[in-house]
C-alpha cells in the first residue's frame, strides 16, 4: 500500500514524512598508542597471554610453532654474515623446545 492508498483520514500532508528515518549508532573504535599499551601491559592485564599492538589494534598471538620457530633460525642465520656484528643487532624470541 502506498501513501496514495491511504485513508484521507491517515494519509499525511507530506509523503516524506512516512518514511521513517533510521539513524545508527555505530561503535567508534579505539586506536591505542604504544603509551596505552605498555601502560595496559603493566597493569597485568594480558599476564600469561601473547598480545602485540599493530597499528593501534591489540591482538592475542598464538603461540609460535616448531616450523615458524625453524624458519626464524634460518633467516637469522643467512643474515648475520650480511651485517658487521657490531653495527647490528639481532633480536627475536623463541619458543622453549628441546631438540
Amino acid at each position: 500500500m502506498s501513501v496514495i492508498d491511504l485513508p484521507k483520514i491517515i494519509r499525511p500532508s507530506n509523503p516524506a514524512e512516512v518514511a521513517p528515518v533510521v539513524t545508527q549508532a555505530w561503535p567508534q573504535r579505539w586506536r591505542w598508542t604504544g603509551a596505552d599499551y605498555d601502560e595496559i601491559v603493566n597493569t597485568g592485564l594480558f599476564e600469561g597471554q601473547r598480545v602485540e599492538l599493530v597499528e593501534g589494534d591489540i591482538f592475542k598471538m598464538s603461540p609460535m610453532n616448531d616450523p615458524h620457530a625453524q624458519a626464524i633460525r634460518l633467516v637469522d642465520y643467512s643474515l648475520r654474515p650480511l651485517f658487521s656484528s657490531n653495527e647490528t643487532t639481532f633480536q627475536h624470541s623463541m619458543p622453549l623446545t628441546t631438540w
